[in-house]
């Protein structure tokens, strides 16, 4: 049995009222809309204003001004939670170009690019690293060997060279979802993790002239 005297010292130390009740946020949304420029930093090319946070989830409108001409220029090595494509009811169709430049953009959330594609959607340039375990879906047709159609992760560089100029990290296992085509070009895939194809269609440097390196296992069922 606790003393009353024990029993007063240690509610003393009760947390705090409502400390339970303390809700779970989640990652902020910050939508792009390259209102002016396509800097990643300039406070007002995003929705709501402001550079995002780390970890935040990042949208790319379905429309975006021409101040930033379809590109997202990264200026420093930054984290995000999920990339998105535009929103389910309004998916982004049009071409579009995220460039990390000397930079590397770090995914832990995911990619969703749902548009119907029948051609070639978001081109993603430079160096990339998945933190964790993700699904990338993305929709319309897989087409043919010769088609580049939805999301493609390339390397910086257009000249031909052995030698991959992007990097693909795979720190957690690449789950491809969705009826679309997902496109790897002049890549040095590495990491632990796998990719798993569970739809759709996977293309490995289709038509490239640079080398694309894999340092792990592709498999689908």
């Amino acid at each position: 049995m606790i003393s009353p005297r024990i029993h007063q010292r240690l509610l003393a130390f009760t947390l705090p009222a409502g400390w339970f009740l303390t809700p779970i946020v989640a990652n902020a949304q910050s939508t792009w809309v390259g209102t002016t420029t396509a800097d990643w930093a300039t406070p007002g090319n995003w929705v709501p204003s402001g550079i995002p946070g780390d970890g935040a989830n990042i949208v790319i409108a379905d429309v975006t001004a021409a101040g930033s001409a379809n590109t997202l220029n990264l200026d420093i090595s930054r984290n995000i939670g999920s990339l998105s494509y535009g929103v389910p009811a309004t998916p982004r169709l049009t071409a579009f170009l995220l460039q990390t430049n000397a930079n590397t953009l770090t995914i832990g959330g995911g990619l969703t690019a749902s548009a119907n594609f029948a051609a070639l959607g978001p081109t993603m340039r430079g160096s990339y690293t998945l933190s964790a375990d993700q699904i990338w879906t993305v929709a319309g047709a897989a087409g043919a060997f010769g088609d580049d159609r939805g999301v493609m992760v390339r390397g910086p560089n257009d000249t031909a060279a052995a030698v991959p100029s992007g990097t693909f990290t795979l720190n957690g296992t690449l789950t491809k979802a969705g009826s679309g085509q997902l496109s790897l070009l002049g890549l040095n895939v590495t990491g632990a993790g796998n990719i798993v194809v569970n739809e759709g269609a996977l293309k490995l440097n289709a038509g490239g002239n640079q080398g694309l390196t894999l340092g792990g296992r592709a498999t689908s069922p």
